[in-house]
């Protein structure tokens, strides 16, 4: 297909059993709703079979209740939660719950006053582990945009949110794009020590002079090529945050202004 050599078609939301974790802690079963069309099939099903086929001896499930059951047996906050107790208790259970009578923790945090106070350490300054110069004088950063969400997997299939965002695009603080000799719906070529990839140019005032900012959504010109790779010294984060970047542009592809998508791409943003 124009997608993949093979695809292994997954249930859908609606065609699957098994259980849900809310936020609240809150475990509840869920049921099927539909069958599913054609040869998909729950996940578990096709990881199974998938994993059995190269060769790793995996169980032959029949059913996710055994797959949840083989979970809670490892996990002591789960151990007292079973298929059968969700079956009695449509409201389900919160774990920690560790018995077969337990009836679950409505409040995690019991018995006791919480300190109340948050506890905060000193730390010293360090800086980014790549600072802009005179080859790379930008510093990049990357985020999100209202309309698509992280690798946009889930959201540019959807025509309506590709028709508010469907393009990459930088912002650069307008005195930058003078000096570089660039305008606005210009497509540029944004450099860094790791790669390069393209996008139109969006003149902003919202980035500081010497940053510019882009989005992570499109893979096709994904702005983790640029990123830097370091780690943090205590959580090992990348710091894709902060990397030095240069922008070239590309006259032949220069354009007065900035397309209907781009445009409609400038809303609100977050980090």
């Amino acid at each position: 297909t124009p997608f993949a050599h093979v695809i292994l078609p997954g249930a859908s939301f609606a065609e699957k059993d098994g259980v849900f974790t809310n936020s609240d802690r809150r475990v509840q079963r869920v049921r099927k709703a539909v069958s599913s069309p054609g040869n998909a099939r729950p996940d578990w099903e096709i990881l199974g079979d998938f994993a059995r086929a190269v060769g790793y001896d995996m169980p032959k499930y029949e059913h996710p209740g055994e797959i949840y059951a083989e979970m809670a047996a490892l996990s002591p906050k789960f151990s007292g939660i079973s298929y059968e107790r969700l079956e009695k208790n449509p409201r389900g259970l919160q774990w920690p719950c560790t018995t077969p009578d337990d009836p679950g923790a409505e409040y995690l945090h019991q018995g006791a006053p919480l300190r109340g106070k948050g506890e905060f350490s000193t730390v010293d300054y360090r800086e980014s582990a790549e600072l802009p110069d005179d080859d790379y004088p930008l510093i990049l950063s990357t985020g999100r945009v209202l309309y698509q969400y992280n690798s946009a997997t889930q959201t540019r299939r959807d025509e309506g949110t590709n028709a508010k965002a469907g393009e990459n695009f930088i912002e650069v603080h307008p005195d930058d794009a003078e000096r570089i000799g660039i305008v606005d719906g210009e497509q540029v070529k944004i450099v860094s020590r790791r790669g390069g990839i393209k996008a139109k140019v969006w003149l902003s005032g919202r980035v500081q002079l010497g940053c510019v900012w882009m989005p992570m959504h499109f893979a096709e010109e994904a702005a983790n090529r640029l990123t830097n790779d370091a780690g943090d010294i205590v959580t090992g984060t990348g710091e894709y945050k902060v990397c030095a970047v240069n922008l070239i542009p590309l006259k032949d592809a220069r354009k007065s202004s900035g397309s209907a998508a781009l445009a409609a791409a400038r809303s609100p943003k977050s980090a």
